[in-house]
């Protein structure tokens, strides 16, 4: 659900950086526009490049996460990689303690 309301952010805001675009070329040619103007458009295109590189980033995340997932499920294991290395040690430890202590 949140994913999709972020899509529709994202949408809603391309549309009023479109419209806001529009309106303002339309009033004035670009040389006419006051330097305020072009620089809260520019903050505007920053902002907007700003989200989608953050979604993208978090899409990727997720991608990473679920293929971790796959994997893992398909060794048979629900374990992450730093909770199996965690595992594997402690199982060595266990053992080199039992080892010691009934040397044969």
């Amino acid at each position: 659900m949140g994913e999709k309301n972020r899509e529709k952010l994202n949408a809603l805001s391309s549309n009023l950086l479109g419209i806001y675009v529009s309106e303002l070329f339309k009033k004035q040619k670009l040389r006419e526009i006051p330097e305020e103007k072009k620089e809260q458009l520019r903050a505007l295109v920053n902002d907007l490049k700003a989200q989608t590189d953050a979604f993208l980033e978090d899409m990727n995340t997720l991608k990473n996460v679920d293929n971790k997932k796959k994997t893992n499920s398909s060794t048979g294991t629900n374990e992450s990689p730093l909770q199996s290395m965690v595992k594997k040690r402690r199982e060595e430890k266990a053992k080199k303690a039992q080892e010691d202590t009934n040397p044969e």
